[in-house]
């Protein structure tokens, strides 16, 4: 192989494993943990929750179920609370990388 062709493969390879490892590289392995609009609390009146987007994660996914699986949560989409509700959640990069799973805990409470 010519000099330049060794070059252009060992530049392919590379350029391969920079994409395919970008998160790691990023983030030491992991996602960054998911955000969720308005975060976890009481509030007075009924709200809508939705996850906040990051660029470095792809889909984000809940249960309220606290002993179910992973490969049982669902797709974490706006939703509405109402009255009390409690799950665990996380986000799984482009590259299946998955952040750590987190509690989130909504109350809505008239009184204050």
């Amino acid at each position: 192989m010519t000099v330049r062709r060794t070059l252009l493969v060992a530049l392919l390879i590379a350029s391969i494993g920079l994409i395919t490892g970008c998160d790691r590289l990023l983030f030491g392995g992991a996602v960054p943990n998911p955000k969720l609009d308005p975060p976890p609390g009481t509030y007075a009146e009924p709200i809508f929750v939705q996850p906040v987007r990051d660029r470095n994660a792809d889909e984000y996914y809940y249960s309220t179920d606290p002993s179910a699986p992973i490969n049982q949560f669902r797709r974490l989409e706006e939703f509405r609370v109402t009255d009390e509700v409690s799950f665990r959640y996380f986000a799984v990069s482009w590259s299946a990388l998955r952040s750590e799973i987190l509690v989130a805990e909504y109350r809505i409470d008239p009184s204050g």
